[in-house]
């Protein structure tokens, strides 16, 4: 035990650390001091507390099927148009194949285009982007599916020109 880990610890997944809600307080850390007496030994101070809240704060989790993000990056002229349509036909691809073994439809799909210069250093076009990173986060209620993308390669040698890598993850 150290200040670091002390200190991440009492962060971890705190919404607002003036108003930090727990069952029997209302917790404010903006003025906590962490110091280290000795090894493994740390002392938390200056935490001030109010009354609960009239409510409780809930945490709740159910089966609700199962996700996975694919990421391909695609270059070259018209990066961005060739990135929309290739997740596009990806998606419609995947939802045939998942038609002919009787597993149903995704229960949800987006698609995110992020463009980027970086890799063309001191040639980088403001404005007109090269390269980009198409994901398609996706869910499904069927558990066969698992890392579907992963092992099937929706693409495979049918993507448009520039399309460098592709990764895939997700419960198995």
């Amino acid at each position: 035990m150290n200040r670091a880990v002390v200190a991440e610890q009492m962060l971890y997944e705190m919404g607002d650390p003036g108003a930090y809600v727990l069952p029997d307080v209302v917790c404010d850390v903006t003025g906590v001091d962490i110091a280290e007496l000795a090894q493994d030994r740390v002392r938390v101070s200056g935490a001030r507390g109010f009354a609960p809240t009239p409510t409780y704060k809930v945490c709740a989790t159910y089966p609700d099927g199962y996700r996975c993000t694919a990421i391909l990056n695609i270059v070259g002229i018209d990066a961005g148009r060739k990135a929309q349509r290739t997740a596009e036909a990806i998606l419609a691809r995947t939802r045939a194949i998942f038609r002919e073994q009787g597993l149903g439809d995704y229960s949800a799909t987006r698609i995110e285009l992020l463009g980027a210069e970086s890799e063309y250093g001191p040639h980088a076009r403001t404005g007109g982007t090269r390269e980009w990173c198409c994901a398609w986060p996706w869910r499904m209620r069927v558990a066969r599916i698992g890392n579907f993308f992963a092992r099937n390669r929706a693409g495979g040698t049918s993507w448009s020109p520039g399309t460098p890598a592709w990764a895939a993850g997700g419960p198995r």
